[in-house]
């Protein structure tokens, strides 16, 4: 169905364009006349045509789906199935991480201190 009306539309944007450019064609200025002047013309402000209820639809659909967006993002990462952002408040058993932590840097200091030794006696055995 979306479908459909989304063809709809595009035919409906089509031939309005359409009728407006043999309009323009049917009133035989040429480039050469305007002398190439770009005139930005503001429109009426007296009417209300089919361009301006255009362009108030979709500014307010833009507007609608940007405000929908911003809100998705701000509420939808607070449930409880949220994962973890890094700002949460630490665990009680924060002692234990570091312990954890502690153990890994010892760990990695003592294979540090064994390659320095390795390597020490394999550059004295090989003088």
């Amino acid at each position: 169905m979306a479908a459909v009306a989304m063809k709809v539309l595009l035919f409906a944007a089509f031939a309005i364009a359409s009728s407006y450019a043999e309009e323009v064609v049917a009133e035989g200025k040429s480039v050469a006349e305007s002398q190439r002047t770009i005139f930005l013309d503001g429109g009426s402000t007296d009417a209300i045509g089919i361009v301006d209820v255009f362009l108030y639809i979709g500014t307010f659909v833009l507007a609608t789906v940007t405000a929908l967006a911003i809100l998705g993002l701000i509420y939808g990462a607070g449930g409880e199935e949220a994962t973890a952002t890094g700002y949460a408040e630490p665990a009680a058993t924060s002692y234990a991480a570091y312990e954890q932590a502690y153990e890994v840097a010892r760990s990695l200091y003592d294979g540090y201190q064994k390659y320095e030794e390795k390597r020490s006696l394999d550059v004295g055995s090989s003088l």
